[in-house]
């Protein structure tokens, strides 16, 4: 086993009892607990940066929408990125429309601004279904 350091920190003490809190609950020690969050932060990122060859998706929907598919993954276990990334690549596996198609597959896809952006919204009902 490799062989131990401490770290000393000042933190605020909100996020001290949301660390503490948040340890408890996973009936770890706060030792344990930082060192799972400093793994996490050096495995995988802290999110906010972008490395290699990732790139960040966003946008926009309606707050209704929006609940909709909280509600969805929460139901069934997943993370929002692995639900966006799945139905992604099923909707890129559909086959291409036939040539004369693609004004019409683009009109019934979603509401489109001057920048190419859909808008999934309340006023397009057809993108909120499953």
């Amino acid at each position: 086993m490799e062989e131990t350091r401490g770290i000393t920190v000042k933190v605020a003490e909100s996020l001290h009892g949301k660390a503490k809190q948040e340890a408890e609950a996973k009936e770890q020690t706060m030792s344990q607990f930082i060192e799972m969050v400093l793994h996490y932060y050096f495995d995988k990122g802290d999110g906010n940066v972008m490395s290699g060859n990732k790139r960040t998706l966003a946008f926009q929907v309606s707050e209704d929408f929006f609940a909709e598919v909280q509600a969805y993954i929460k139901a069934r276990g997943i993370k929002l990125k692995d639900f966006g990334i799945d139905a992604m690549r099923r909707a890129m596996d559909e086959p291409a429309p036939a040539a004369g198609c693609a004004d019409e597959a683009e009109a019934s896809a979603g509401n489109h601004d001057s920048a190419g952006s859909i808008d999934v919204g309340e006023d397009n009902p057809e993108a909120q279904q499953e």
